[in-house]
């Protein structure tokens, strides 16, 4: 016996009242109303849903954007810290002072930056030897330091 393919139409589903496509057609108020697969382009509700996602997205991008850029400052001013701790550590090597303990500070520009340094001299149980410790703040927050180094400073013989 002869079975149709399940995609020819059937004879009880070619309606004269359907269309081509096998849809019933809707009216309203007299006309026809098409259906959604023929509608082209997208209704205001997508629209502005599509633009609120793409709003939000956007945002976070900036945030990220900011985020990074103050990242890289920080870092700038860390590193910039960091070599003027360097710095007063070789000054101290390369002249060959011997400093008494105690304390003393200053300030330094590196790279059109101001920072305050503060050095804390003390001795060691070796009498050759003291220890010296540097702390670098920014201008702007002394109360926080940007860096801390400690090194050590050597009297040697003197002929």
């Amino acid at each position: 016996m002869f079975s149709p393919s399940p995609l020819a139409p059937r004879p009880s589903t070619l309606d004269p009242s359907r269309n081509n496509l096998g849809l019933c057609p809707l009216v309203v108020r007299g006309r026809p109303l098409r259906s959604r697969s023929l509608q082209k382009g997208f209704t205001l509700l997508e629209s502005l849903v599509a633009l609120a996602i793409l709003a939000i997205a956007l945002s976070a991008v900036v945030r990220a954007t900011g985020a990074a850029t103050n990242h890289v400052d920080a870092m700038r001013q860390r590193v910039l810290a960091d070599w003027v701790a360097q710095n007063r550590l070789a000054l101290h090597s390369g002249l060959g002072d011997w400093l008494p303990p105690g304390s003393q500070q200053g300030i330094a520009v590196q790279a059109g930056l101001k920072f305050i340094w503060q050095e804390k001299i003390s001795a060691t149980p070796n009498p050759a030897f003291r220890h010296i410790e540097v702390s670098v703040a920014s201008v702007e927050a002394p109360e926080h330091a940007l860096r801390h180094l400690n090194g050590y400073l050597v009297e040697y013989p003197r002929r």
